[in-house]
């Protein structure tokens, strides 16, 4: 049996960009140039641009709060192939649960391009600069809307967004899903997605999958961020 990680809600946000290095980037400088260097060996296409992380998130009744801080893509590949050194450091990140109107959830399949090549899961990623508000916050609900129209080119402007936010904690991941309930039946949100990776000459995503409340989903391609998040949406 496969332990779900623990789930909680927020549906306030209070996360702040620090300009202070990360912590954990530089007590693991060797390690992350190995480590990203053997990734890079094994995917080419992996690029070491720059990311935000963050601090561990502090949940307090209806706010989640949290520090991000500038990094690059190396260290995130660390911190997943090497938790155990960054309990400080967490790969906080935003996700779309598109739902459409029959209960029905759209899923992404990863291409081949992608660190997680293959896995069915939530379009999402981890934020970046263009997620920095004018203001020095992370703006992680428009990080969601963001990246679903870039991976899938749905509108959230066509979808009502749930007032909470599911958060899924399962370290060095820290998910905060979205859920995007949308007027149509799945599958017909599932045919709009495929149509535009059609036209996409380089998509992230390989395809979509459409899955239902209560299916069984293989842990070895389907996070389990995104089997937690999809056991509390109704």
């Amino acid at each position: 049996m496969h332990r779900l990680p623990p789930t909680a809600e927020a549906t306030v946000l209070d996360i702040r960009l620090s300009l202070d290095p990360l912590q954990f980037s530089l007590r693991e400088e060797a390690r992350i140039a190995a480590t990203f260097a053997a990734a890079k060996a094994g995917n080419p296409a992996l690029f070491d641009g720059p990311i935000l992380l963050f601090s561990r998130p502090c949940i307090d009744g209806p706010s989640l709060a949290a520090t991000a801080y500038r990094t690059r893509y190396s260290s995130l590949t660390t911190l997943i192939a090497h938790p155990e050194t960054g309990r400080d450091a967490v790969n906080l990140f935003g996700a779309a649960a598109i739902v459409g109107s029959d209960g029905g959830v759209v899923l992404g399949r990863m291409g081949p391009k992608t660190a997680g090549a293959g896995e069915v899961k939530f379009p999402g990623g981890t934020p970046d600069e263009e997620d920095v508000t004018a203001a020095g916050g992370v703006d992680i609900v428009g990080s969601i809307v963001r990246e679903m129209a870039e991976e899938t080119g749905l509108s959230a402007s066509d979808a009502r967004l749930d007032e909470t936010l599911i958060l899924v904690d399962d370290h060095p991941y820290f998910a905060v899903v979205g859920v995007l309930r949308f007027p149509e039946p799945a599958e017909h949100l599932a045919e709009r997605v495929r149509a535009f990776l059609a036209a996409d000459p380089d998509p992230e995503l390989a395809g979509v999958e459409v899955v239902r409340p209560g299916a069984s989903l293989d842990p070895a391609i389907v996070p389990a961020y995104t089997r937690a998040a999809l056991a509390r949406i109704s």
